[in-house]
């Protein structure tokens, strides 16, 4: 299942950094089978984007694992939480940086109060971007040429193994976080 995974999506797995997922996690790859790969186009640049705000609207939970911050995904999630969706982030050190920064520190303090709403930061580099919900999963990687994570490529899944893989996924990260409270 690994192998064909990897050969089902090749330039997806030859052009992007696989270093942030776990070794036991690249064992069990092959879960990702009934994937897609989206690709930003010519004539669509917003493609993965797009999607990916689908996938947040319809989502009936959120857990991501983020290294990166995006004004637009913030205000996706603060609809999302403040219309009762409960949502889990892990996000690196770096990530917590930016966050006590505007313009996401007041977005960030306004939605403390929902318990619904929790952030956990690890203290170890994190090179991917994985969100898993009720319905989707959705990964993205860095690129490996630029080791700058690529907002044009991401694979997406529907598959309840897929979902189930991403799932542990952000556990084993937030099992290893601290939950973050930013003042």
């Amino acid at each position: 299942m690994t192998m064909g995974e990897l050969m089902q999506h090749r330039e997806f797995w030859a052009t992007h950094d696989i270093e942030g997922i776990p070794q036991s996690f690249i064992y069990q790859i092959g879960d990702l089978i009934n994937s897609e790969v989206k690709f930003d186009t010519t004539d669509n640049m917003f493609h993965v984007y797009t999607h990916f705000v689908s996938i947040l609207q319809q989502a009936e939970y959120i857990h991501g694992i983020s290294s990166v911050m995006n004004p637009q995904i913030a205000d996706v999630l603060s609809e999302r939480i403040v219309a009762g969706v409960p949502v889990e982030l892990v996000v690196s050190h770096s990530v917590r940086e930016g966050l006590i920064q505007e313009p996401f520190k007041d977005k960030i303090l306004a939605l403390q109060r929902y318990a619904h709403f929790k952030v956990w930061m690890v203290d170890e580099p994190l090179s991917l971007g994985i969100t898993v919900t009720d319905k989707h999963l959705s990964l993205g990687l860095n690129k490996k040429s630029t080791a700058v994570y690529d907002s044009s490529a991401d694979l997406y899944s529907s598959d309840p193994r897929a979902r189930d893989w991403a799932e542990r996924l952000f556990r084993y990260y937030r099992d290893r976080a601290a939950l973050l409270e930013i003042k």
